[in-house]
């Protein structure tokens, strides 16, 4: 946030080792697996911002490999979904930076399944009322992609 970006990463990378640490001393317990995919997300925020979109994309997929574990572990728990949106949400994002046709692709493919997610939990009366804009969010950003 204070713009010091080399000094978010190495904190973020610290971070992220002591989180891998506990995950590994306890792959049961859920809120470490949750707080390390949270570890690897900030870092893709940080290689993102620094131009590093592969780095990101690297960051950000292990943070979705963890997210879809603990949300099949749990599918009812919204905590869970939702933040499997938020990783599907900037997989798509940085994908679509690329400007590849084929990227384009996957990153309507990231959108599509946040969107659903978001509408099942929508339906199930399970979307708290301040992430019902995701939705628009994201629809906005699909149509950007065009056809």
């Amino acid at each position: 946030a204070q713009g010091d970006l080399a000094g978010a990463l190495q904190a973020y990378q610290a971070g992220l080792t002591i989180g891998e640490g506990l995950a590994r001393r306890d792959p049961s317990n859920t809120e470490w697996q949750r707080d390390l995919s949270i570890s690897h997300e900030k870092l893709g925020d940080v290689r993102s911002a620094q131009g590093d979109l592969a780095g990101a994309l690297q960051a950000y997929q292990a943070g979705l490999t963890i997210r879809e574990g603990l949300a099949r572990r749990d599918p009812s728990n919204a905590t869970w979904q939702l933040d499997l949106v938020v990783s599907f949400y900037k997989q798509a994002s940085v994908t679509q930076q690329s400007g590849r046709k084929s990227d384009q692709q996957q990153a309507r493919n990231y959108y599509e399944q946040a969107l659903t997610i978001l509408r099942r939990l929508d339906a199930e009366g399970r979307l708290p009322p301040n992430r019902k804009e995701w939705v628009g969010i994201i629809e906005k950003d699909m149509k950007a992609l065009g056809n």
